[in-house]
């Protein structure tokens, strides 16, 4: 038995590869046809290694040997496929970000490949230990001569195993039904979350535990279903129970109601005049005609005072409709000389003593009914509505007082600065400042989120350790902490994981384009209170029919943006935006997308292809908005742009294309 590696390797996205020298490529099904979800074989070039851990550092054991080796207890999951070496070929294994290549001396022939792991998907929710601590999980990839023979699955015990065998079960289907590709190009967003005060899994990092055995849904390729999903795994994260208050309604605005507003009185509260001119009595009118015309006098009557029979009262734009009056003749026609126009309906006499009426008058003409905009009791805003400044004014014409809305997370950011070659060359000085943790913060203060605290976390390892009470003191007092600059992989690197650190379940990515490469992680942290209490249960007409005993988590929702300034534009967005509002109660909590006309043909650049173009919107004088895309680069071409279409394909696009676009 020969050991070809024995060490540990650094984990990106619960995976690393062995593959052949200059075949890097994992675009494909790696899983396709198989049963075994830990050990893809389906790609003639390589094998891919699925981890329980999402980032970090995993032991891992290459070995060769002649014959089968027996299956150790020590192992808890095994599974094993066929691999096929050729003549003038290069084994070697490789992680995710292509930082490692080892060489493995495998002969030329046909190999069967066991894997087997031990702790699978423990570490994820491990709390961090020391740098030098050894890795929670364990993993053994042995080789040996044997002839081609389909996988097979040998031991499984762990959930998290589990779920990645029912992931490849459900890609023995054609790929275009699987909605599970976990490769660099994929786009699957995924996410962990706690509930009911227990850790998720890594069972949740991709799918609700409920839908493991579940068929999966036919894939949709197109950036509108990663979004649909995006938000469904929002809703995951994001507490049942949310606090409420009271507050004055002239303080209300861009609060998220409660409960819905209803109309304290009718508006208007009594019938109004909607133009200037005289309140009269229709049934005065009712027979005349220019053969027999009807005389009525005009009286200055005291506010409240009701009108008499054959009497007409002068009023104003929104004064209130004399008693007894149901119309009100405009001032249309005045000819104190009584030489009316054929077409007058009226006309005055002498110092607008009187007046003289042509034709009948219909009832409430001039006249906007008591009621009429809104009835007293009439809900004017449901619950789960952000209040806007119409609707504001809308209940306090109603006479609303207070509303009842849901309490404002507390927004807590935490800043992890630049650093690298990289930035250096960006920014042509010797600072380590991330211009995208700027922007982030102002965006969010122009959104008058609730900011409570922010912390900028220092690089160095030792430096960080004594911040992290600190960090922990700030997140037990927020619903919500954003880490914004370098995180995962980048981090990891440098000593720590942020969301471990924080005490955060790490969350897989979820992918949002490749131009400006960005992705953002969506997790809970751990809870801070469980609670259990007892609720009864009625039925439509108010009677009890029983109760139950519901748990309730209270926890802080954490989210890593990643990338730069770009990539930072994008997220905020796409991911913060809707979070913040589900996190504040909105029911239906979205982006504003609108529909452009591409103004030019589009080539994505070379290797780069992404769902998001950079675009200039301008509208038109027809109404409709024109697309122009724009360089792209981290600084400028953000700066030219003020919307991102999205190119669900990510191919080239011919001028006159219909793109769905978001202003930014």
């Amino acid at each position: 038995m020969q050991t070809a590696f024995e060490g540990t390797v650094s984990v990106d996205y619960g995976q690393a590869y062995l593959h052949l020298q200059g075949t890097a490529d994992y675009s494909g099904e790696v899983r396709q046809g198989q049963i075994n979800g830990l050990l893809g074989a389906a790609v003639p070039t390589a094998l891919f290694l699925t981890f329980g851990l999402h980032t970090g550092e995993v032991k891992l054991t290459i070995k060769i040997t002649d014959a089968p080796p027996p299956l150790d207890d020590y192992w808890e999951e095994a599974v094993e496929a066929s691999f096929t070496m050729p003549k003038s070929a290069v084994l070697g294994l490789a992680d995710w970000e292509g930082e490692l290549w080892h060489p493995v001396p495998l002969a030329p022939g046909t190999y069967r490949v066991r894997y087997t792991a031990r702790r699978f998907g423990e570490a994820e929710n491990a709390p961090t230990s020391d740098d030098d601590a050894d890795p929670i999980e364990q993993y053994e990839v042995t080789f040996w001569p044997a002839a081609m023979a389909p996988d097979s699955i040998l031991k499984v015990t762990r959930p998290a195993a589990k779920y990645w065998h029912d992931v490849a079960a459900r890609s023995a289907r054609p790929v275009a039904n699987d909605t599970t590709n976990q490769t660099e190009n994929s786009c699957t967003s995924a996410i962990s979350a706690e509930q009911d005060g227990q850790a998720a899994s890594p069972l949740a990092a991709t799918a609700p535990a409920d839908e493991v055995d579940q068929p999966a849904a036919p894939r949709d390729p197109s950036f509108e279903y990663t979004y649909r999903e995006l938000k469904t795994r929002i809703d995951t994260v994001v507490p049942v129970e949310r606090k409420t208050e009271v507050v004055s309604i002239s303080n209300a605005l861009g609060r998220v109601t409660a409960e819905p507003v209803k109309a304290g009185s009718s508006v208007p509260n009594a019938d109004l005049a909607i133009t200037d001119g005289w309140a009269i009595r229709t049934a005065d009118t009712a027979t005349a005609s220019r053969a027999t015309p009807r005389r009525l006098r005009v009286s200055l009557l005291n506010q409240g005072s009701p009108i008499s029979e054959g009497e007409a009262a002068p009023v104003y734009y929104g004064m209130p409709m004399p008693d007894g009056s149901d119309a009100v003749i405009a001032h249309l026609v005045r000819d104190y000389e009584e030489r009316p126009d054929p077409s007058s309906i009226y006309v005055m006499h002498g110092a607008s003593e009187a007046m003289t009426v042509f034709a009948p008058i219909s009832s409430g003409s001039g006249v906007l009914r008591a009621g009429k905009e809104i009835e007293r009791g009439q809900t004017i805003a449901k619950t789960g509505v952000r209040l806007t400044s119409a609707l504001i004014a809308s209940a306090i014409a109603a006479d609303v007082q207070t509303v009842h809305v849901f309490a404002r997370p507390r927004v807590s950011i935490l800043f992890v600065p630049a650093f690298g070659d990289f930035w250096r060359a960006y920014l042509a000085s010797a600072s380590s400042r991330n211009p995208a943790c700027d922007f982030v913060q102002a965006t969010l203060r122009n959104w008058n989120a609730n900011i409570i605290g922010s912390l900028e976390i220092p690089i160095d390892w030792q430096s960080a350790r004594g911040m992290s009470q600190a960090a922990r003191d700030l997140i037990q007092r927020s619903d919500l902490t954003i880490t914004v600059g370098a995180n995962g992989s980048s981090i990891r690197r440098y000593g720590y994981c942020t969301s471990q650190w924080i005490g955060a379940n790490e969350g897989m990515p979820t992918r949002l384009g490749y131009t400006p490469r960005c992705s953002a992680r969506i997790a809970a942290c751990h809870p801070r209170a469980v609670s259990q209490e007892v609720r009864e249960i009625f039925d439509e007409n108010g009677r009890l029919r029983g109760s139950r005993l519901v748990t309730k988590s209270d926890h802080c929702v954490h989210v890593q943006l990643i990338g730069g300034i770009a990539a930072a534009q994008l997220t905020t967005q796409l991911v913060l935006k809707p979070l913040i509002d589900a996190l504040e109660g909105v029911q239906d909590p979205t982006v504003d997308w609108q529909t452009g006309i591409l103004s030019a043909n589009y080539a994505p650049p070379p290797g780069l292809p992404s769902p998001f173009i950079w675009m200039h919107a301008t509208a038109q004088d027809d109404g409709s908005t024109a697309l122009q895309p724009v360089r792209i680069a981290e600084f400028s071409g953000t700066v030219d742009a003020n919307a991102v279409a999205v190119n669900p394909d990510a191919g080239p696009l011919v001028q006159g294309a219909v793109l769905k676009y978001l202003r930014v």
